[in-house]
């Protein structure tokens, strides 16, 4: 796994041209204790779990109770069940599992435009351009000193009909002005004030829309754990014969017993995670970093969610009682 190892090429029987973390330190080895070394990968595609009805394990592991290789180089977490039958090097690092997610499909730009505000802010505006109208109206109705009321020779019938206070309160909501103002003091007073709450409006507005425009924010549905199994869109991946495989394996209750009744299991000889081409309802659950990797070369795919768990001790492995481990 990146950026542990890193694989060239692989050749038919197994043998392979590495290059990672992994081969820089057998490099440094090679040269401080003088040997020469081969790499190659597990004939079976696995790191090291138990098999049933057979005292060796499968893949990495397995090879090293049998003799087949001598050093297990790679990404191994440290587990009590493989304790029992191999020898760990000194820890190189701390590992934890993390979650690939494909990324969300942009939301369209289109209706940006109604974005600074919610819903109910645009509700509460439309029923206070009607509040603002009506109440506008009945002042000037009502009211014994407008222009209609007292008979003028300049009033007009606008001054007293409804929708001439609902269009003039629309049209100076669009910065459009307004064709007439009332006579009544009353009556210019409500449109004054709602002048003023256009201004304060707007600003707010114009700010939050920028912001808008300018960043196309992205919600990420899942962050955790617990949202990887409290959903069913996207169904997680996880290889066989790893660590956190064996952990699902034995799992009794809580969010690992819910993970191991959603995940697919995949053989990495057959399938990999992440597919190519990519799969919008698969997620990878594995290890974090070499996650993090994946996602920083394919940033627009990808993303690794918040959450780290699993957290392990990564090390070297060898035969049960190596002549040479304590070298290393």
């Amino acid at each position: 796994s990146s950026p542990m190892t890193i694989f060239n090429r692989t050749f038919s029987n197994k043998t392979v041209i590495l290059n990672g973390m992994a081969v820089d330190i057998l490099r440094y080895l090679a040269e401080k204790l003088d040997f020469r070394f081969i790499t190659k990968d597990s004939d079976d595609g696995n790191w090291g779990s138990p098999q049933a009805d057979s005292e060796f394990y499968n893949g990495c592991v397995g090879e090293l109770q049998r003799g087949t290789v001598h050093i297990g180089a790679g990404p191994f977490t440290k587990t009590a069940v493989r304790d029992r039958v191999i020898d760990y090097s000194t820890a190189l690092f701390q590992e934890s599992n993390g979650i690939l997610v494909p990324k969300p499909e942009r939301e369209s730009r289109l209706w940006n435009l109604f974005m600074p505000f919610t819903y109910k802010v645009w509700l509460t505006i439309i029923g206070t351009i009607v509040g603002c109208s009506l109440i506008a109206w009945l002042f000037a109705f009502f009211s014994p000193f407008s222009a209609f009321n007292l008979g003028a020779d300049y009033a007009v019938a606008d001054e007293v009909w409804l929708k001439e206070y609902l269009w003039s309160c629309i049209g100076s909501f669009l910065q459009q002005g307004q064709d007439f103002y009332p006579f009544a003091m009353s009556a210019r007073a409500v449109l004054a004030s709602w002048w003023f709450f256009i201004v304060i409006i707007y600003a707010i507005y114009s700010g939050v829309l920028t912001s808008f425009l300018t960043v196309t924010v992205t919600k990420y549905p899942i962050k955790t754990l617990d949202d990887l199994v409290t959903q069913t869109a996207v169904t997680p991946y996880v290889r066989r014969g790893t660590n956190l495989f064996d952990l699902l394996s034995n799992a009794q209750s809580g969010v690992y017993k819910q993970l191991a009744e959603q995940v697919v299991l995949y053989d990495p000889d057959v399938e990999s995670c992440p597919s190519n081409p990519p799969r919008a309802d698969q997620a990878c659950v594995e290890d974090y970093s070499a996650l993090l990797a994946i996602a920083l070369k394919n940033c627009t795919q990808y993303y690794v969610a918040n959450e780290q768990f699993n957290t392990g001790t990564i090390a070297f492995m060898f035969p049960e009682d190596a002549p040479y481990a304590e070298f290393v």
